[in-house]
């Protein structure tokens, strides 16, 4: 008689482990069914080094609008997901431009110093080609000196003391990027800020080295 309770206690609570498995089992695969389309490794953020040309383009309160093609020596990147196909990029940057004085343009050295913070999304646009769409905004300061303007021989016409402001502007960006090793990838990254604030835009082209750690 205490074998047979025995055995009907322990086939009751059999029972019961298999009806909470099979109402929980659909929950089960759909969380599995989201969950792997993910395919994020554990760590999504990423470190970086960007060095690239700038053509910078300054709008000189005294004299006509004028621009040149800059190196950008210094970019320091760090990056991370937020969502599935979404990630912010900021960077921290240096530059520094020298504008030649011509006929109504005044030459200048214009030196910026900043940091930029950017949405961007994924979008896939062919098969294998997703890159990533960005907009932002550009914080920034910018000094502006030996400021001059020469006449038609290339005299010195006048010259204007230095100056310096700091600069709002939105950011526009275009980036490829390709995993090259495990945790080590390169991009290449298209941007123009459009100034809300200050004098100073630019449309700057670089190659980015991006370290997942």
């Amino acid at each position: 008689m205490q074998q047979t309770k025995e055995l009907f206690r322990v086939s009751r609570s059999l029972l019961r482990k298999s009806l909470l498995l099979t109402v929980c089992s659909p929950f089960i695969m759909l969380s599995a069914t989201h969950a792997a389309p993910l395919g994020l490794p554990k760590s999504t953020a990423k470190i970086g080094y960007a060095i690239g040309a700038a053509y910078v383009s300054v709008d000189d309160p005294q004299t006509d609008k004028a621009g040149e093609w800059a190196g950008q020596p210094l970019n320091l990147i760090y990056t991370d997901w937020l969502v599935t196909d979404i990630r912010y990029w900021t960077s921290l940057y240096y530059l520094k431009a020298n504008l030649d004085a011509s006929n109504g343009t005044a030459g200048q050295d214009a030196e910026r110093y900043g940091l930029r913070l950017s949405l961007e999304k994924s979008i896939r646009l062919t098969r294998s080609w997703a890159p990533w769409f960005g907009i932002g905004i550009d914080i920034s300061k910018a000094n502006y000196s030996v400021r001059h303007t020469v006449d038609e021989d290339g005299f010195l016409l006048e010259t204007f003391p230095d100056r310096s402001e700091t600069t709002a502007a939105l950011v526009f960006s275009a980036l490829s990027e390709w995993s090259v090793a495990r945790d080590w990838s390169v991009g290449l990254k298209l941007e123009q800020s459009v100034p809300a604030t200050g004098d100073i835009s630019e449309f700057l082209t670089s190659v980015a080295i991006l370290y997942r750690y």
